[in-house]
């Protein structure tokens, strides 16, 4: 399995948790352009900031015996929830962050190994634009098993890893490079 693959076996997840908002499979960035993050995570129906991004933040390999590898990647999923102190919208971020949490306990990430117990820190106000926000991160290590890699297998593309190149992407990765 592959980052792709995770990445999009959690954000499946997450939607499937009632008020949810957007969902991203990748960490947005907008360069501090406010409109960009509004279109990012501003839900059209209620014109709320509302939504959440998935990023690895890293990955570790653990020998295994036969030759077999234990990849265990560390994820974090990000989430934004806009702030109306007369709403109350504290209690209610709360809420929708135990609903995610209780769907990571209660489900196995299909195609892994299992996951650590979620873990949620800092859950805390920030500013957007000129926008205060509930921000959270949800934490959570993914594990899975890797068969050694035949010792004739030079291309991971080849051996059926779903990664993001394909065979001549690399020469738009050089020329995009050599515009920098």
């Amino acid at each position: 399995m592959s980052d792709l693959t995770l990445r999009a076996q959690l954000k499946t997840m997450l939607e499937s948790v009632a008020g949810t908002g957007k969902v991203h499979d990748y960490e947005r960035f907008n360069a501090g352009e406010w409109d960009k993050f509004l279109e990012f995570f501003l839900d059209p129906t209620s014109r709320k900031i509302f939504g959440w991004e998935i990023t690895r933040e890293s990955v570790k390999v653990e020998k295994m015996t036969g030759g077999n590898k234990k990849v265990i990647h560390s994820y974090v999923i990000k989430g934004y929830y806009g702030l109306q102190d007369a709403m109350a919208t504290e209690k209610i971020f709360n809420a929708i962050i135990d609903l995610i949490l209780q769907k990571f306990i209660d489900n196995k990430i299909p195609g892994t190994q299992g996951h650590s117990l979620p873990k949620v820190s800092p859950i805390q106000p920030r500013v957007y634009g000129s926008v205060l926000c509930h921000y959270a991160e949800i934490r959570m290590e993914v594990a899975e098993l890797w068969a050694e890699t035949p010792e004739t297998a030079v291309d991971l593309y080849e051996i059926g890893f779903k990664y993001y190149l394909k065979p001549g992407d690399e020469y738009a990765c050089h020329a995009y490079i050599n515009t920098l």
